[in-house]
């Protein structure tokens, strides 16, 4: 069994997001008695708690620049009332994005994420599992254990 996967964005800068999928060819070819991976997996989840700014503002940068195709943010608001200035001001019931990485229009970076984000009722679109037929609401019943 491999400890939990470790994304190496550069000689030393790691990674270990909550969720991944990738590739079984590319899974295989990276890992032997570690689970470091140097290339990008096919898609990163990343569930917000406390460290909202990290989750919204700094991983997308780390990811796009990674080349991980689909990053999505699952923003379930569990820690509201435990923190509730731990927050993302704009996020008022619980909320996933989901990023496409495009062109950067931007001189800053090469890439970046086209969100779009989804709620209650909403159904998640993803380029990477198309197929995917669960709503906001499904998914964050499923986290709550309801």
């Amino acid at each position: 069994m491999h400890p939990k996967p470790i994304l190496e964005l550069g000689p030393k800068d790691t990674r270990k997001p909550d969720l991944i999928a990738i590739n079984r060819d590319s899974w295989n070819r990276q890992t032997q008695s570690e689970a470091v991976l140097k290339e990008p997996p096919c898609v990163v989840i990343e569930i917000v708690s406390t460290n909202w700014e990290e989750d919204y503002r700094n991983k997308p940068l780390w990811y796009a620049a990674f080349g991980v195709n689909e990053f999505w943010i699952v923003d379930p608001l569990f820690t509201i009332a435990r923190y509730p200035k731990r927050k993302n001001p704009k996020i008022h019931e619980p909320t996933i994005s989901i990023g496409q990485l495009v062109p950067s229009r931007s001189i800053l970076v090469e890439w970046e994420y086209e969100f779009e984000s989804f709620t209650g009722k909403d159904r998640l679109k993803s380029q990477f599992f198309p197929d995917l037929d669960m709503t906001v609401e499904q998914i964050i019943a499923f986290g709550a254990g309801i």
